[in-house]
């Protein structure tokens, strides 16, 4: 008898009218629930956050799905992104470069780059490239303004180590100093 009487209370328990719940609305800034009726924020800070421009909660606005989310193209695990060492567009999970060697190459020039002491290399007048700093175990001269003879050669303009502009490659041929024709 019990058991029966027990089953019973259960059962009009469960099947009884509940009170209805206090109903939460969420807060028009950050989306948190809160009771505080008649109000659309849950704190001074969300008041504040909107009346400086933030825009109204939406739930959908953040989900990996939406694109207007992400600046950068959705790739099938993460973001494009263009490598930092080798330029290439790669699938990122959260990586800057797309392998450990690109890494390296990257990390490598942003050594160099960040290197007080580094010599900046001075160009050819010729066809733009580096004028070496070393040549045949000697210091090349500051003066000189060409990377190579064959490049001197073509320009007939001053040569690389005269110390007088007023000589061109023709004339210091034949200049005494030089052992040229007298």
């Amino acid at each position: 008898m019990k058991r029966a009487a027990l089953a019973e209370a259960i059962k009009a328990d469960l099947l009884a009218e509940r009170p209805a719940a206090a109903a939460t609305q969420e807060c028009f800034t950050c989306g948190r629930p809160f009771l505080k009726p008649g109000e659309r924020f849950c704190a001074e800070r969300c008041r504040e956050a909107f009346d400086a421009g933030m825009g109204p909660y939406d739930p959908n606005y953040a989900g990996k799905s939406q694109q207007r989310w992400y600046a950068l193209p959705l790739g099938p695990r993460g973001l494009m992104l263009t490598c930092k060492g080798c330029g290439r567009t790669f699938d990122s999970v959260g990586l800057r470069c797309c392998s450990v060697e690109c890494e390296r190459k990257h990390r490598l020039k942003l050594e160099v780059a960040d290197h007080p002491f580094r010599i900046e290399k001075r160009k050819c007048e010729e066809c733009g490239g580096d004028i070496p700093n070393w040549r045949n175990g000697r210091r090349v001269s500051k003066a000189t303004r060409f990377c190579s003879p064959r490049c001197q050669r073509r320009n007939p303009g001053k040569p690389s180590g005269s110390p007088n502009p007023g000589f061109d490659v023709q004339t210091v041929k034949k200049w005494a100093k030089n052992g040229g024709s007298r």
